[in-house]
Parts: structure tokens; C-alpha cells; sequence
């Protein structure tokens, strides 16, 4: 007979002797039977320390309470520290994507302010270009207005110049106006006199005119009056040659009667 003795109350059992082997499943079985039934556990609590369980356990569905909080990777762990735990995880996961989101905002608002940046130093690139561009034409035109101060400045000499120049013909001018204006006094007086002879000759002219008018018709009745004896010389003619005619025919001989000759 063996013993077997758990650790708070001891506990004795039986294992029969068993001469005959013969059948040996049989002899386990109801060795192992006769264990069971002769077996009892204790309904107390037993406190179990400095032991190793030799493989899995199996609670059965009961709990296991009283445990203290993890200390070690591979120690159990109570609901309370789990829960504090994964409390605490998702604490600060919400903490890291609430960061997460306000650092992604800041680099998106990061990134557009260096968009900006870049497109504000473009376009300082840009005024600068245009800003020495227009200093440059500056310069070409204080330049160009330079040389045209020069030009103007010369050409305000030649102008004073001829000025100068114009301001001494002009007194010439005068002068000679002046000489001009005498002359034409005279030509004045002049012109006054042929005027009167001008009126004259014009009288003459007119005189003139009025007996050439009275001589143009004296002529015009000269020639009436040559016309009217012409005309009668003709008719006497006509009447001359008609009585020629008439004598030669009574006397025969072409000669004229006397009284004709005497009378014509």
C-alpha cells in the first residue's frame, strides 16, 4: 500500500494487490477505477506555493481571483490592468492621431504657405528682373537726356548767336526804313503830281473822245450824202445811156444829138 498526501490535510488510500497480470488493460482500468472511487479532495482552501504545474491548466470554468498586477512579460493579467491598460493605449493613440491630425493639418498649412512663399519669391524674382530692367533704361535715358542738354545748350549758343545776329539786321532795317520812309514821301509828292497830270490827260482824253464821237458822225452823213449821189449819178447815168440808146436808133449813125452832148 502507497500513500499519497496533499500539501494542508493528509489523505490515505488503497491500491489493492493484484497477483494476476495476465490481462493488463483490464487490471489499469480498474485499478485506476478503484483509485477514483477510493479518492476524495478536500472542500477547503488549500494555499499552493513554490510549485510548478507540469502543463496546461484548465480552470473548468471557474475563475481565478486574487491575482496581483503583472510585473514580468509572461505574468497573468487581471481585468483591471488590462482594461487600465488598453484605457491608457487608446488614450494615447487618441492623444498621437489627434497630434497626428493637427500635424498633418500644420504640414498641409505648411506646404501652402511655402507654395505661397515660392510663388512670392517668382514673383520678387520677377520685380526685381523688371525693377533693374527699368533702372537700365533709366540710366539709357538720363543718358539720352544728358546728350540732348549738351545739343540743347548748343543750339541755345548758335540761337543767341543769330539773335545777335538778327537784333543787328533789324537795326539795319530800321535804318534803312527809316531812308525807305523819306523816299516815299517823295515818291508820295511824286505821285500826287501824276495824279493831276493823270486828271488832266484824262479830260483831254474825254474832250477828245466827244469830238471824235461828233467827227464819227459827221463822217457817217458824209457817207450817206456820197451814197445818195452816187446813187443819182447812177440813176443820171441810166437815163444818159437811154437816150444815147434812143438816138442812135433815130439817126443811125451813133452820133449824139447835140442838145444831148451840151446837156449831158
Amino acid at each position: 500500500m502507497a500513500e499519497y498526501t496533499p500539501t494542508g490535510e493528509t489523505v490515505t488510500f488503497t491500491v489493492p494487490d493484484y497477483v494476476d497480470v495476465a490481462d493488463g488493460p483490464k487490471l489499469a482500468k480498474d485499478l485506476a477505477d478503484d483509485v477514483a472511487a477510493q479518492f476524495s479532495v478536500p472542500g477547503r482552501v488549500e494555499t499552493i506555493s513554490n510549485k510548478t504545474l507540469g502543463s496546461d491548466l484548465a480552470a473548468g470554468g471557474f475563475k481565478v481571483t486574487g491575482l496581483a498586477d503583472p510585473s514580468n512579460a509572461q505574468d497573468a493579467a487581471t481585468k483591471n490592468f488590462v482594461e487600465t491598460g488598453v484605457t491608457s493605449q487608446l488614450v494615447a493613440a487618441t492623444s498621437q492621431a489627434t497630434a497626428a491630425a493637427a500635424s498633418a493639418s500644420a504640414a498641409s498649412t505648411s506646404a501652402s504657405n511655402s507654395a505661397s512663399s515660392a510663388s512670392a519669391s517668382e514673383a520678387s524674382r520677377v520685380a526685381a528682373e523688371a525693377a533693374q530692367a527699368a533702372a537700365e533704361l533709366a540710366e539709357t535715358n538720363a543718358e539720352t537726356a544728358e546728350t540732348n542738354a549738351e545739343a540743347a545748350e548748343t543750339a541755345a549758343a548758335s540761337s543767341a548767336s543769330n539773335a545777335a545776329s538778327s537784333a543787328s539786321a533789324a537795326a539795319a532795317s530800321a535804318s534803312a526804313a527809316g531812308a525807305s520812309e523819306t523816299a516815299a514821301a517823295g515818291s508820295e509828292s511824286a505821285v500826287a503830281s501824276s495824279a493831276s497830270a493823270a486828271a488832266s490827260s484824262a479830260s483831254a482824253a474825254s474832250s477828245s473822245a466827244s469830238s471824235a464821237s461828233t467827227s464819227a458822225s459827221n463822217a457817217a452823213t458824209s457817207e450817206s450824202n456820197a451814197a445818195t449821189s452816187a446813187s443819182a449819178a447812177a440813176a443820171s447815168k441810166t437815163a444818159t445811156d437811154a437816150v444815147y440808146t434812143a438816138a442812135e436808133l433815130n439817126f443811125g449813125d451813133g452820133r449824139a444829138p447835140v442838145f444831148l452832148m451840151m446837156g449831158g
